[in-house]
């Protein structure tokens, strides 16, 4: 498994878990030891990286959301 996929793995599992839960470090500890018995992951990110990656992903995913609707608009 490329380490990107392993990334997605956790990341696409905390997204999920969003709707349901709220982000805490006991729930996303939860999901990552349940997303590495599925990927059969060795080692298992800390709850600080998967905290980092989840919140790079949505960062980038705000600014496509923007630049698709046209970018941020200014009444200046």
């Amino acid at each position: 498994m490329s380490s990107l996929d392993r990334k997605k793995a956790y990341v696409f599992a905390i997204e999920k878990q969003v709707g349901t839960a709220p982000i805490s470090s006991v729930n996303i500890a939860l999901t990552v030891n349940r997303v590495a018995l599925k990927i059969r992951d060795r080692k298992t990110p800390s709850i600080a990286a998967v905290k980092r990656w989840y919140f790079d992903y949505q960062s980038v995913r705000r600014a496509q959301i923007g630049i698709r609707d046209g970018g941020v608009k200014c009444n200046h």
